[in-house]
């Protein structure tokens, strides 16, 4: 009996497919961004301030999210790595994943099988949340 299993699984496809559809949206947020004009690009920020940087005087994890994403469509690695890092990385590797889904379906099967039990370990856990508190506190101001 094979321990493997078929290149039809639908766990496995559901992954890849997936991550396909989160580079696709990826792609088209950092495509939208690109085409803003650069003055409203420059000055982007919500119009709202954060209600947990209000209410704790601190980060909130997605604090220079949006920053990072326009720094990212205006090829510009470096300013969005200072806007937000985990998002950088996040999308960079999204985007990365759903590319190699479609290009090397096996080799994406067995990365996101290796990623599906590592997120659930508890060493991942904490490592997440380590990086989470890191942009919280020394995130943009």
């Amino acid at each position: 009996m094979s321990t493997t299993r078929p290149r039809t699984d639908p766990v496995r496809l559901a992954r890849r497919h997936l991550a396909m559809v989160t580079a696709a949206a990826f792609l088209l947020v950092l495509g939208l961004l690109a085409a803003l004009p650069e003055s409203l690009a420059d000055s982007l920020s919500l119009p709202i301030p954060c209600p947990w940087r209000l209410l704790t005087g601190i980060n909130c994890p997605g604090c220079g999210g949006t920053r990072a994403l326009a720094c990212l469509a205006a090829r510009d690695l470096a300013g969005a790595m200072a806007m937000n890092p985990p998002l950088t990385l996040a999308t960079l590797g999204a985007i990365l994943l759903g590319a190699t889904s479609i290009a090397a379906p096996a080799a994406a099967d067995r990365l996101l099988d290796g990623l599906a039990a590592a997120a659930g370990t508890r060493l991942a856990r904490l490592g997440l949340a380590a990086v989470l508190l890191a942009q919280m506190v020394f995130g943009p101001r």
